[in-house]
């Protein structure tokens, strides 16, 4: 090439002499690791980050609560004598990597992210929510990075557009989980109560998401920047408030917003509050624990990879069945939820017609927040 700036990816290059027999390197240069430095285009950053680097620095500085998709391609190894080349995704027959590796969870070989001292699996794709504020590194979960050998691309991009060097200023988040708390006019959770939220009638009331409150009177959705409106019931039942929000709200990240309904099973009229505060400052007297929730993307394909979009997706806790979710697939065939750790079966249908079911785990063992649907042609023929 006569100009390499604007390069990507890497090979690996094996060298044999006759008979079998590896050459060794000799005195000369010593071989460069491949460019780290961040390709900026508008909203994605691609970045090369190589097996033999424990973590690679993005060039990028986030902020908690923003939300990025990776994409992740290439090969890398980090046993190269004996699993060989594999993908973002690591060794995934492998399981848990255990041990002393990063993150003793995931399976090794994976595609980690890093901020301050939060580790989140990648692999070949996800969306993920920042855990915290500050330079965001990549790297492969092993324990010992000296001998391994190839490299990965990695696109980072960013739903509103406004990714940011490193160093040049806070991130306005486009994505981040908004909390809910449902109480009762004694500060009580409520829990088995739906939370619909969806655009405000000025912009067609189009629901964005739906989740069930659990023991706790929690429910999480992730939301992007914007106005909402909030619609909370029992079963289906009609709603027993309907409150405008805005997000972000006013305390900045780790957004939280009470609900105060009336008294379950009463006819009082509807108590609303617009209070927002962060985990943890819900109220005083009864401050409960902020749940641990995941972003979740359910993905819907065609046997060649294409998205489908349109379709409806159901999420039931496993066990019990209860709902926690449901909405659509979007252009990009996503469906995106917050979710408690735990076991779920996902529902795809169409026209009230079911099609598919498949279960994931949250966190999901083989890494990344996308839990993968494909559709045989017959399967999608029966939306016709």
């Amino acid at each position: 090439d006569s100009g390499l700036n604007d390069n990507q990816g890497v090979l690996t290059v094996t060298m044999t002499a006759k008979g079998g027999r590896k050459l060794k390197s000799e005195a000369g240069p010593t071989p460069q690791a491949p460019s780290t430095t961040p390709q900026m285009t508008g909203q994605s950053v691609t970045v090369t980050v190589p097996a033999n680097a424990a973590w690679t620095d993005t060039g990028l500085k986030v902020t908690s609560g923003q939300t990025f998709q990776f994409q992740a391609s290439g090969t890398w190894s980090f046993d190269p004598q004996g699993s060989g080349m594999h993908g973002p995704d690591g060794i995934t027959t492998v399981g848990r990597a255990g041990g002393n590796f990063p993150l003793p969870t995931q399976p090794p070989g994976q595609l980690l992210a890093k901020i301050g001292n939060q580790i989140r699996p990648v692999g070949s794709y996800s969306l993920l929510t920042m855990p915290g504020s500050g330079p965001l590194f990549l790297g492969i979960n092993d324990s010992g990075v000296g001998d391994n050998q190839g490299a990965l691309t990695v696109t980072i991009t960013s739903p509103s557009g406004n990714i940011l060097r490193q160093g040049t200023g806070p991130t306005s988040p486009a994505t981040r989980e908004v909390i809910f708390r449902v109480l009762d006019p004694n500060n009580q959770p409520v829990s088995n109560y739906w939370v619909s939220v969806h655009t405000p009638q000025n912009l067609g009331d189009q629901r964005v998401g739906k989740v069930l409150t659990d023991s706790q009177g929690y429910a999480a959705l992730p939301l992007t920047d914007g106005t909402y409106t909030a619609y909370v019931y029992p079963g289906n039942e009609p709603p027993a408030l309907t409150q405008d929000f805005p997000v972000p709200t006013n305390e900045g990240s780790g957004n939280t917003l009470t609900l105060v309904v009336p008294t379950p099973g009463s006819k009082q009229s509807a108590k609303t509050t617009s209070q927002v505060a962060a985990p943890g400052a819900l109220n005083p007297a009864s401050p409960g624990p902020t749940p641990t929730t995941q972003t979740m993307t359910v993905h819907l394909q065609d046997q060649s990879q294409r998205p489908l979009a349109g379709y409806q997706i159901s999420i039931y806790a496993i066990p019990g069945g209860q709902k926690v979710g449901e909405g659509q697939t979007d252009p990009q065939g996503n469906f995106t939820v917050a979710l408690p750790d735990g076991e779920y079966r996902a529902t795809l249908s169409y026209g009230g017609r079911q099609i598919k079911t498949g279960q994931f785990e949250v966190p999901p063992r083989r890494g990344g927040n996308q839990f993968t649907m494909t559709l045989k042609e017959r399967e999608t023929r029966m939306r016709r």
